[in-house]
């Protein structure tokens, strides 16, 4: 009991130097003895000038109360039970993605911006930004400080939609986009049959349907999904489906 007491204090020092001012630290244990909750949540608060946060709780939840933090017997709720205590740092909350900037992405120019429209839902607002490699990343606009702050700290992450590139004036879907539920419904695309759908996902080439539309991006469809991308040139089409996607199994 000491010993576990003594390296969570270890633990807890460490989690304090990543608190901002205003910043809450939730510890937890799955024990209910007092060196390790009490006496350690007494210990933070003095050693570190945290204040404990008292929460409102619904009493048919059975959470017991105690002096710093809450108590989850496991004979008055679901669960094995464990316990609980929130404290937080002196001095006004900041909101840290609101200075942070991408350690690598850029925001893509407003020039291209309207470019990307036709390609999108009217009523998805994305944020665009734009990868070393020219990647364009699509997001929400409203999760945009909170992937600084991830971006920040994590070394390795990826988040927002992959949408294409720019290859001189002309965009290049990317297969995420034909897949996401921000595509624009109005795009040209093909219906295929099963079988034509099942050698698209093989990257075999066929003939299209009649009707197909006769140049430029186009989605290849399945009963009103879309599997992925396609562009017709004068005389042939090209699969566009990455490689690592393709059905490698005898149909």
């Amino acid at each position: 009991m000491l010993l576990c007491a003594a390296r969570q204090k270890r633990i807890l020092s460490g989690a304090v130097s990543a608190l901002k001012p205003g910043g809450l630290l939730v510890y937890s244990t799955c024990t209910y003895n007092a060196a390790e909750n009490e006496e350690n949540a007494a210990w933070l608060c003095r050693e570190f000038e945290l204040d404990p946060v008292r929460l409102t709780l619904p009493a048919e939840w059975g959470i017991a109360e105690g002096r710093f933090g809450y108590q989850f017997f496991p004979h008055r709720l679901r669960g094995e039970g464990f316990s609980s205590i929130v404290s937080k740092k002196a001095g006004a909350a900041q909101n840290p993605g609101a200075s942070a900037q991408f350690r690598s992405l850029q925001a893509l120019p407003k020039k291209q911006i309207p470019e990307l429209a036709p390609w999108f839902r009217p009523e998805a607002t994305p944020a665009f930004f734009q990868t070393p490699a020219g990647e364009i990343l699509a997001f929400p606009e409203a999760f945009e400080p909170d992937l600084r702050v991830l971006d920040k700290f994590l070394k390795n992450k990826w988040f927002g939609l992959y949408a294409g590139t720019f290859k001189g004036r002309d965009f290049i879907p990317g297969h995420a986009l034909a897949l996401s539920s921000w595509c624009s419904p109005t795009l040209p695309g093909v219906e295929l049959s099963r079988e034509q759908a099942l050698r698209f996902l093989k990257k075999e080439i066929f003939d299209l349907p009649a009707g197909a539309p006769g140049k430029g991006w186009v989605l290849a469809r399945y009963r009103g999904l879309n599997l992925g991308w396609l562009k017709v040139v004068p005389g042939r089409w090209n699969n566009y489906l990455p490689a690592e996607r393709r059905i490698r199994m005898e149909l």
